[in-house]
């Protein structure tokens, strides 16, 4: 693996690219609109709830 991608891999920030890049044939796997858009919508509720202060 390059080292850019073990660095990525080993910080854990982005676990959806995380998983795709290191599938064994990252490219097989057809991505559909509906999963990329809920890959989105987690990825801003997971901003919102880290981002949300405490009341």
């Amino acid at each position: 693996m390059r080292p850019y991608l073990a660095r990525i891999t080993a910080e854990g920030k982005y676990p959806h690219y995380i998983r795709w890049v290191n599938e064994p044939n990252c490219l097989a796997e057809v991505v559909t609109f509906e999963q990329q858009l809920e890959w989105q919508l987690d990825g801003l509720q997971n901003l919102a709830d880290t981002n949300r202060k405490p009341r």
